[in-house]
């Protein structure tokens, strides 16, 4: 299976309520990337089960940096309710300068990797 689909799959289990499964699939998909550039999609993945798990400030800070650095995808995988929490929060916490600077995905790659080692 490939590690996308484990994300996926976190972000359906997620959705069905059956968190034990979900956290299981995401950390298999961290397992499966630890040496590869990390998906967009983990933060929008980590955000919804730290909802679930009643950790809103961590997933406030997952919505926000998946907004900072994929401003062209919120509009498709973000939901009315993370979107309001995202606009809520935009000024806030820190800044990586330069992601918001480039348009290249490559960069933006790699910033979003930056943010998941600190």
């Amino acid at each position: 299976m490939a590690p996308e689909l484990h994300l996926l799959k976190c972000i359906e289990l997620n959705h069905l309520e059956d968190l034990e499964s979900a956290e299981a699939s995401l950390d298999t998909y961290r397992n499966l990337t630890k040496q590869t550039l990390t998906h967009p999609l983990y933060l929008v993945a980590k955000a919804r089960l730290s909802k679930t798990k009643s950790d809103s400030q961590d997933s406030q800070k997952c919505l926000a940096k998946f907004a900072e650095l994929f401003p062209q995808a919120v509009e498709n995988w973000l939901t009315e309710t993370e979107k309001s929490v995202v606009a809520g929060t935009s000024g806030k916490g820190s800044k990586i300068g330069a992601a918001n600077e480039t348009t290249d995905p490559v960069k933006r790659y790699f910033y979003f990797y930056y943010f998941l080692l600190k």
